[in-house]
C-alpha cells in the first residue's frame, strides 16, 4: 500500500505540470477530474447564506458566491458545512475558467479543509489538490529565482513516470523536464546531448497543437550547440595533428643543422 501511494504521489508531482505551456498558465481542474458535486447534506449540516450556501451543484465562482461560501466557513453552526464551504472555495480558486482564480489561496482553503474534516469522511481528491498545489507553488519559486530542482531523486522520479505512468501526457512531460534538467547551466551534471534526447523524443510523443513553444526552440539551440562542438573539436583535432608536425618539423631542422655543424666540422679537419 505504501509502494502504491508513493508511486501515486511521483506522477501526481508530475502531473502538476501538465498545462504550463508558453504563457505559464496551468488547467489544474483537468488534472484530478470533474468539479465536485456538493454531497447530499441536511438543512442543519448545510445551511445556506442568501438561499444558496454550498449546496449548489454548479460550479459559481461569481464574486457572489464566494463570498456566500466565506459567509459560511466564517460563521456557519455546522463544523460540516464550514468544512465544506473550504473545500469548495479550494476549487473555485483553481477552477480553469474563472479569471480570478488563486493557487495560493486554493491551497489555503483545501489545506483548511483536511484540518476541520472528520478524517473517515475526508474528500478523496483534497490531499491530492494540497500536494499538486505544494509542488506548483515550489516549481514556481524555483523557476522565479532562476533555479530547478535537478536532485537524483527529481531524476529517478521522472524516469519513472515516463516509463511506468498510465497517463500518455504525463509520459511526454516527464521527458520534457528530464530534458530541463540536463540543460539546466546550474546542474553541475548538465548533458546537452541527453537533454536534446529527451526534447526530441517529447517532441515525438505529443501532439503539434500541443508542444510546448520553448521545446522546439531548445531542439534548435541544443542542435546548433552540438555541432559547434563537434566542429570544435575537429578543429582540435587539426590544431594538435599541426602541433605535432610542427614538433617534427622542428626536430628535423634540428637534425638537419646538427648535420651541417658535423659536415663543417669533417670539411675543418681536412685543411
Amino acid at each position: 500500500m505504501a509502494l502504491k501511494s508513493g508511486i501515486f504521489q511521483v506522477i501526481v508531482g508530475a502531473l502538476i505540470l501538465l498545462s504550463i505551456g508558453a504563457c505559464g498558465s496551468l488547467d489544474l481542474a483537468r488534472l484530478l477530474g470533474p468539479a465536485p458535486q456538493p454531497e447530499a447534506m441536511t438543512e442543519e449540516q448545510a445551511p445556506t447564506a442568501g438561499g444558496a450556501g454550498i449546496q449548489s451543484a454548479r460550479l459559481d465562482y461569481s464574486p457572489e458566491r464566494i463570498q456566500e461560501l466565506e459567509v459560511i466557513a466564517k460563521g456557519s453552526p455546522s463544523p460540516r458545512a464550514r468544512t465544506e464551504a473550504h473545500y469548495h472555495l479550494g476549487w473555485i480558486f483553481t477552477y480553469a475558467e474563472n479569471p480570478n482564480r488563486d493557487y495560493a489561496r486554493a491551497l489555503k482553503e483545501f489545506e483548511l479543509y483536511l484540518d476541520q474534516a472528520d478524517p473517515e469522511k475526508v474528500r478523496a481528491d483534497a490531499a491530492s489538490w494540497v500536494a499538486v498545489l505544494k509542488d506548483l507553488k515550489q516549481y514556481a519559486d524555483a523557476r522565479k529565482e532562476g533555479r530547478l530542482d535537478y536532485s537524483g531523486e527529481r531524476v529517478q522520479e521522472l524516469e519513472v513516470i515516463k516509463e511506468g505512468s498510465p497517463s500518455p501526457r504525463a509520459r511526454a512531460d516527464a521527458y520534457y523536464f528530464l530534458g530541463w534538467i540536463f540543460a539546466y547551466e546550474g546542474n553541475p551534471k548538465r548533458d546537452y546531448d541527453r537533454a536534446l534526447k529527451e526534447f526530441e523524443t517529447y517532441l515525438g510523443l505529443v501532439e503539434p497543437g500541443q508542444v510546448r513553444a520553448d521545446a522546439s526552440s531548445w531542439v534548435r539551440v541544443l542542435k546548433e550547440l552540438k555541432q559547434q562542438r563537434e566542429e570544435a573539436g575537429k578543429q582540435m583535432a587539426l590544431n594538435a595533428q599541426l602541433e605535432k608536425r610542427v614538433l617534427e618539423m622542428e626536430q628535423d631542422i634540428q637534425k638537419l643543422k646538427e648535420l651541417d655543424l658535423w659536415l663543417e666540422n669533417q670539411k675543418q679537419e681536412r685543411h
